[in-house]
């Protein structure tokens, strides 16, 4: 988007769905939805965490709520490409299909330049409060067959129930995945930070001295806050990582997904997998600028399919 004013408020709030050859993305009363190969992402949350005095404050966006409006999107280095711009009162989510990747980019208005016609509301003056002190951000989603087929052994959970209603129980008492199901390529944080292939759930390596290492082994941090870091098998990869889920043998996968960032430029961000059967994903990262409207660095999600898989590991 432009930088230094006022974004126009969206014509449409009805369902709006693009797509290309390879990708097919909608968003309507249930979430978003990214499509292709067999398999589906689907989400519907933005958390953005901001300082609220000396302590770190969470707000969630619902994004069924938001304004939605299909238009063509101005990527960098990819040039404009079909997407979808889902808009807040004092932010925006915009979202192109380009190839076989689909790409986000969260752009964050500072109140000053808000559009002063909007309707007063309680989500608004929410939105007005955290849009100039937003340090990170998180957009977490589920992976599904695309035709919600479910690993055997866990409940499907619908992307439309309120947040408290999946997140009741203790990680320790959930089913786990195994590594007949799933396993994750773990970028790590330079070369100090573990980089590789772990199955199932499992510990990620760490470093055993952290009070004096820490700081080199540990890159792009999940904010303190959010509820997927009281995982202890949380698994969190630097800038990119890559999930691949299993069919019955570890060498022969149903498809994947590889998400994480273009670039690094306005802050630290990481692709973070948890430990239950049907796992959820979080993109999350830093958003550090010094610009009045600041905007996070590109992300980027594409849906791997089994054969991709095979001709990666042969």
């Amino acid at each position: 988007g432009s930088r230094g004013r006022a974004w126009p408020l969206p014509d449409s709030t009805m369902a709006v769905e693009i797509s290309n050859e390879n990708l097919k993305l909608s968003l309507d009363a249930s979430g978003w939805r990214l499509s292709s190969k067999g398999l589906c992402l689907t989400g519907w949350i933005l958390e953005v965490y901001s300082h609220d005095g000396s302590q770190m404050a969470q707000t969630l966006f619902d994004l069924r709520q938001a304004e939605v409006q299909r238009q063509q999107v101005q990527v960098p280095g990819l040039g404009t490409a079909p997407g979808i711009v889902i808009s807040g009162s004092h932010w925006q989510l915009q979202w192109a299909l380009s190839g076989a990747a689909a790409l986000f980019q969260l752009e964050v208005l500072p109140s000053s330049s808000a559009p002063s016609t909007e309707p007063s509301s309680s989500s608004s003056r929410s939105e007005l409060l955290v849009s100039s002190s937003i340090e990170h951000f998180c957009v977490p989603f589920h992976v599904d067959s695309a035709e919600n087929e479910l690993w055997e052994g866990q409940e499907y959970q619908p992307p439309g129930v309120k947040v408290q209603e999946y997140e009741g129980c203790c990680w320790e008492k959930r089913k786990k995945r195994t590594s007949m199901q799933s396993s994750m390529l773990v970028n790590g944080w330079q070369s100090f930070g573990f980089s590789g292939v772990l199955h199932g759930a499992c510990r990620q390596p760490t470093t055993t001295m952290p009070f004096f290492s820490d700081a080199f082994h540990c890159g792009a941090r999940m904010p303190k806050g959010c509820r997927y870091v009281s995982d202890p098998e949380l698994l969190v990869s630097d800038m990119y990582g890559y999930l691949y889920l299993h069919r019955e043998r570890c060498d022969a996968a149903r498809g994947g997904v590889l998400a994480g960032f273009l670039s690094q430029a306005s802050g630290f961000g990481g692709f973070a997998v948890t430990s239950d059967p049907e796992p959820h994903c979080v993109l999350f990262s830093e958003l550090q600028s010094e610009d009045h409207e600041r905007a996070s660095d590109w992300c980027y999600l594409s849906i791997q399919s089994g054969s991709e898989h095979d001709v990666a590991v042969q």
